[in-house]
Order: structure tokens, then sequence, then C-alpha cells
């Protein structure tokens, strides 16, 4: 595992217990844990916890918050038990503890209780100072753990390394490069990471396998984006300005970062000399002095002006000049990629006039008049073969369409009978002949309404013109029930 390291100061330099690393924690009446990693923290806290229960299953674990302790507790959770269980105390927010808590934590560690382990979490700052002191110059016996930020790469490949170390796998060193770059900013989602991998691979870890699992993964800073812009690489710089904006970033000291990276670039293009004696001119680093210089290669004047210029206005408008902050950084953006696209453009123009000229030129060639004759006359032999294959839908269809025109103009010449006997046509006085049909009696179950029936379906409006015109049809009607089976035209009706 990482060493611990141990940050400066009097207080702490001047420590008389021991000072730990995370992963070193041991059982002492009084436990400090201090550092802002709240991650490795937690982790010592777990350890312990799991270590002090695998010597007694019996541990009672208790959390106490020091900015809302109520008196009377940490003494009363602290008392003899009836059966003498051991006691775990996780005191939590130190560095907010209000004074009922820190009057009873001095008097509790000048005569700690036996079988009771009591671990105090301090994040940093001032409060709680003479708690810290008393337990740091060996006041109840306790022990300090430090859980210091990592905020180097080393720091961080370190842990990952401990960590595949700690469970006997081997990692390539360029997987775990891979791994460490793509987890920048949150040392619990590296862990994650790292036991991930652990859980769902079984031989050595390689590069190929972290590309698989964490490949598009992408921790971009204000820096990240300021420097693929200013070394030209636009598309990159428009890919992490564009993540860097969906994950939440704050626009401020990312124009903050490209001011300072063009404002170290236009003092340093006027000088001369090596890097050490201009970094001890302007009051800058050998190291930034050389990265200005290359980044000062494919710049002009000009450029570098118009380039502080909008990096100003920019500046201005997210701190509250202009519009919303984010529409500052949207029009910065598409300014980039409109001037990163703008060549591309033409070019594209440029070769689609070329494409179009080159086809117009190519249909009036004699190769292209002989492939189009060749391909109309494979689609008129394919039509012609799909008509062919049509032929007896089309002739059923001009039979059912013949049928229904010549029923129609049958039925609309007068009354026939469905027997083939003949039939009579019933008329009246007021309209006339009654385009309908009256079947014979001669054929079983073809005889189903009254004559009267279409009689009524004249055009008589009154009863009395009604029961005028029903004596003649019902004559009509008789003689058709009694007419002779031979083939006859039907008599002609007279007209009353």
């Amino acid at each position: 595992m990482a060493a611990a390291k141990k940050p400066a100061g009097s207080a702490r330099a001047a420590a008389s217990i021991p000072q730990l690393a995370w992963h070193q924690i041991r059982a002492a009446p009084v436990i400090l844990v201090s550092g802002p990693e709240d991650f490795l923290a937690e982790r010592a806290s777990r350890l312990l916890r799991d270590a002090l229960r695998e010597q007694d299953p019996s541990l009672e674990v208790h959390d106490l918050r020091a900015d809302a302790y109520a008196p009377g507790e940490l003494i009363t959770l602290a008392s003899p038990s009836l059966f003498g269980e051991p006691r775990l105390l996780r005191v939590d927010a130190a560095a907010t503890m209000n004074d009922a808590f820190l009057e009873e934590a001095l008097e509790y560690i000048a005569a700690p209780a036996d079988e009771v382990v009591v671990l105090i979490r301090h994040g940093g700052g001032v409060r709680g100072k003479k708690l810290l002191d008393a337990i740091r110059q060996g006041t109840g016996g306790g022990i300090e753990i430090v859980c210091a930020a990592l905020t180097r790469d080393s720091d961080r490949a370190d842990f990952a390394a401990a960590e595949f170390r700690h469970a006997g796998r081997p990692i390539a060193p360029a997987a775990l490069r891979a791994l460490v770059s793509a987890f920048t900013d949150d040392l619990a989602e590296l862990a994650g990471a790292c036991q991930q991998l652990l859980a769902d691979t079984d031989s050595e870890i390689t590069e190929q396998t972290v590309q698989k699992y964490y490949g598009g993964r992408v921790e971009v800073n204000s820096f990240a984006v300021a420097d693929a812009a200013i070394a030209g690489q636009h598309g990159e710089a428009l890919g992490l300005l564009r993540h860097a904006l969906a994950t939440g970033a704050d626009p401020v000291p990312m124009v903050a970062a490209f001011a300072m990276k063009l404002r170290t670039m236009a003092k340093v293009g006027g000088t001369r000399g090596s890097g050490g004696q201009v970094a001890s001119q302007l009051g800058l680093a050998p190291w930034q002095v050389d990265r200005a210089r290359r980044d000062l290669q494919g710049w002009t004047e000009e450029g570098l002006g118009r380039a502080i210029l909008m990096a100003a206005e920019t500046d201005a408008a997210v701190k509250g000049a202009q519009r919303e902050t984010f529409f500052e950084i949207d029009d910065l953006r598409f300014a980039a990629w409109f001037s990163w696209m703008t060549p591309l453009l033409t070019a594209l123009s440029s070769f689609l006039v070329a494409v179009l000229r080159a086809a117009s030129a190519a249909a009036l060639s004699p190769e292209a008049t002989a492939s189009l004759v060749r391909r109309m006359a494979v689609l008129s032999s394919l039509l012609t073969a799909l008509l062919r294959s049509c032929a007896l839908r089309l002739v059923l269809m001009r039979l059912i369409c013949d049928l229904m025109f010549a029923t129609w103009m049958l039925s609309s010449r007068g009354t026939v009978c469905l027997c083939g006997r003949g039939g009579v046509p019933v008329r009246c006085e007021h309209r006339g002949e009654i385009p309908s049909r009256i079947p014979c009696r001669k054929r079983e179950g073809f005889l189903t309404r009254k004559p009267t029936a279409y009689v009524t379906r004249c055009g008589a409006r009154s009863a009395t013109q009604r029961s005028a015109a029903r004596p003649a049809a019902w004559e009509n009607v008789t003689k058709c029930l009694l007419a002779p089976s031979r083939r006859s035209p039907p008599p002609r009706p007279t007209r009353r």
C-alpha cells in the first residue's frame, strides 16, 4: 500500500504517537483519522471494524456526530455493559464539533475505558485543535491514521498498484497508466474500477482490457482544453470542451486557463536567452518558459493578439458582463468550429462541383447512351414478363366487370321470371312500369312477397290512388303465375 504522507505543521511534526497509513490501522483506545481524503478514511474505519469483529463477533458499533453531539452520549456509550462486550465508537464530523463534544472528549481521553475503541474522524481545519494536540501528544495512548489527498498521478498509480498487489493479480504498466488517466478526479471511482477489473478478469490485466472497459471515459480539466486548443488540435479541443460543459464544469476557470497560457506566451514571445535566464527575468518557472516556447510554434503576432482580445471579452462575459455564461462559451466554441470548418467546407464545395461536372460530361458520352439503351431493354423485358404473368387475373377482372354491367342492364328493362318462364312487368296508372322482379310460383321458394308490396312501391301518394291501382297489378300477376310452360315473350299489360 502507499505510504502515509505527513502534512506540514508544527503540531503534526511534534506528534509523539505513531502516524500510520490507512491500511495499517489497528486497535487502540483512541484513534485519530486525519486528512481530507474521505474515501481512505472510510476504508480505514471499515478495516478496523472487520478486524475487531473477527476477534470478537459480539462487537457493538455506535456512530456519533460531533457537530450534533448531545451532552453525555460519549460517556453513556463508553460505560461498561452488563456482559462486557467490546465496543467501537465512531465519531464523524469532528472538524465542526460543538463545545459539548470538545469538553467531554478531553475528559474521556484522559481516562479511556477498557474494551472500548474510539475513532475520531477530523477532515482538517482549526476547529478542535486543542483535542487534536492532546491526542498527538500521547494522551489516551492513541494512534493517528493519516489520509492525505492523492493529488499527483504517481500517488494514484501507487494506490491502484497496491490494490492489485493486495489481491495477488498482475497488471501491465501500460494498463495501469491507462486506468489512472481515466480516473483523475475521484479516488473512489478509481478504486471501484480496480475492483471491477479484479472481479471480471482471471488472467493478467492488459491495456486492451482497460480500453475495453474504460476506453471512452475522459476526465477533462481546464488546462487540458486550453492545451489542445493552443496546440492547434481543434477537433480534440472541441470534444474536450463539450465533454467538460456536459459534465458540469465551470466556464470561469476554463477561460482563466486560456488567458493565463496566452499571457505567458505573450511574455515569452519577445525574449531571448536560456530558459533559466528568461524565467528569472519574468518571474516564471523554467518549465513554464519551455512550455510557452513550444506553444508559440505556429502562432503569429497578429493571431496571438486576436486570441488575447477574444479571451478578455469572453472572460468579462462569463463573469456577468453580457449574456448567460454558457451562451458565451457556446459562442466561443462555435467560432472555433467555424474557423476550423471553413477550409474543409471550401474543399468539399469544390469537390462537389467537380463531381457534378464530371457526371454531366459522362452522361452525354456514347458509352452512357449505350448503357441507357441496354437498361431500357432490360426494363422492357421485365415489364412484359410481369404483364404476361398477370394475364389470367386481368381476364377474370374483365369477365367480372362484363357480368356486372350485363346484370344491371337486364334488371333495368322490366320484370323477368327467375325460373326462365317469363315475367310480367307491373304497372300503375301514376308512374308506369316499376323496375322490379316478380318471381314465378312454378319454382319453389321464389314467391316471397305479396303483389301489393310492388304496387305500393309506385308513385301513388294517397290511399285512393293505391286502391285503384291494386286490381290491375293483381290481374297481371295472376296471368304470370298461370302462364304456360313454353317459353314465349311476356304479354304486354293493357293500360287502364
